[in-house]
Protein backbone atom coordinates (compact mmCIF):
# COMPACT_ATOMS: atom_id res chain seq x y z
CA UNK A 1 0.00 0.00 0.00
CA UNK A 2 1.31 3.56 -1.32
CA UNK A 3 4.46 2.47 -2.50
CA UNK A 4 6.54 3.42 -5.55
CA UNK A 5 7.51 0.30 -7.85
CA UNK A 6 9.51 1.76 -11.12
CA UNK A 7 12.12 1.42 -13.52
CA UNK A 8 11.74 -2.51 -13.26
CA UNK A 9 13.58 -5.17 -15.20
CA UNK A 10 9.99 -7.40 -15.24
CA UNK A 11 7.29 -7.33 -13.64
CA UNK A 12 6.19 -4.78 -10.66
CA UNK A 13 3.83 -6.52 -7.77
CA UNK A 14 3.17 -10.48 -8.21
CA UNK A 15 0.55 -12.29 -5.84
CA UNK A 16 0.12 -15.99 -5.29
CA UNK A 17 2.58 -18.31 -6.71
CA UNK A 18 2.22 -20.74 -10.19
CA UNK A 19 2.22 -24.28 -9.05
CA UNK A 20 -1.15 -25.65 -7.38
CA UNK A 21 -0.99 -24.44 -3.32
CA UNK A 22 -2.97 -26.37 -0.58
CA UNK A 23 -4.41 -23.08 0.51
CA UNK A 24 -4.55 -20.63 -2.02
CA UNK A 25 -2.86 -16.88 -1.20
CA UNK A 26 -5.75 -15.22 0.22
CA UNK A 27 -6.85 -11.23 1.56
CA UNK A 28 -5.21 -9.40 -1.03
CA UNK A 29 -4.98 -6.03 -1.46
CA UNK A 30 -2.98 -3.83 -3.37
CA UNK A 31 -3.86 -0.13 -2.80
CA UNK A 32 -2.89 3.32 -3.67
CA UNK A 33 0.72 2.29 -5.37
CA UNK A 34 2.48 3.57 -8.65
CA UNK A 35 3.66 0.39 -10.82
CA UNK A 36 5.62 2.27 -13.59
CA UNK A 37 8.37 1.87 -16.60
CA UNK A 38 8.31 -1.60 -16.37
CA UNK A 39 9.56 -4.50 -18.30
CA UNK A 40 12.82 -2.96 -18.92
CA UNK A 41 15.01 -6.38 -19.42
CA UNK A 42 12.36 -8.83 -19.73
CA UNK A 43 8.90 -6.64 -21.69
CA UNK A 44 7.11 -9.53 -20.52
CA UNK A 45 7.02 -8.48 -17.47
CA UNK A 46 3.13 -7.89 -16.05
CA UNK A 47 2.78 -4.38 -13.52
CA UNK A 48 0.42 -6.28 -11.08
CA UNK A 49 -0.19 -10.37 -11.65
CA UNK A 50 -2.31 -12.42 -9.72
CA UNK A 51 -1.94 -16.11 -9.71
CA UNK A 52 -3.63 -18.83 -8.19
CA UNK A 53 -5.12 -16.34 -5.36
CA UNK A 54 -8.49 -15.66 -4.03
CA UNK A 55 -10.07 -12.33 -2.55
CA UNK A 56 -8.13 -10.10 -3.78
CA UNK A 57 -8.46 -6.85 -4.45
CA UNK A 58 -6.69 -4.06 -6.73
CA UNK A 59 -7.78 -0.53 -6.18
CA UNK A 60 -6.73 3.27 -6.59
CA UNK A 61 -3.55 2.11 -8.36
CA UNK A 62 -1.26 4.47 -10.89
CA UNK A 63 -0.07 2.20 -13.28
CA UNK A 64 1.38 3.14 -16.54
CA UNK A 65 4.26 2.80 -18.88
CA UNK A 66 5.03 -0.92 -18.39
CA UNK A 67 5.58 -2.54 -21.70
CA UNK A 68 3.42 -5.59 -21.88
CA UNK A 69 0.56 -5.60 -19.88
CA UNK A 70 -0.84 -3.52 -16.85
CA UNK A 71 -3.18 -6.14 -14.37
CA UNK A 72 -3.21 -9.62 -15.22
CA UNK A 73 -5.34 -12.15 -13.20
CA UNK A 74 -6.70 -15.44 -13.00
CA UNK A 75 -4.24 -16.47 -15.69
CA UNK A 76 -3.67 -20.24 -16.19
CA UNK A 77 -1.94 -22.31 -18.62
CA UNK A 78 -4.54 -24.67 -20.30
CA UNK A 79 -7.88 -25.61 -19.24
CA UNK A 80 -7.16 -26.26 -15.38
CA UNK A 81 -10.16 -24.35 -12.85
CA UNK A 82 -8.64 -20.89 -11.47
CA UNK A 83 -8.69 -20.20 -8.61
CA UNK A 84 -8.73 -16.30 -8.67
CA UNK A 85 -10.78 -14.20 -7.24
Amino acid sequence: MNSLITDTGAGGIRIGQMNIPTHPTNSIKILYNEVSYGGNVFPSGVAVISHRATDVTIAGNNIHHHRYTGISIGWEWGYSPSYTS
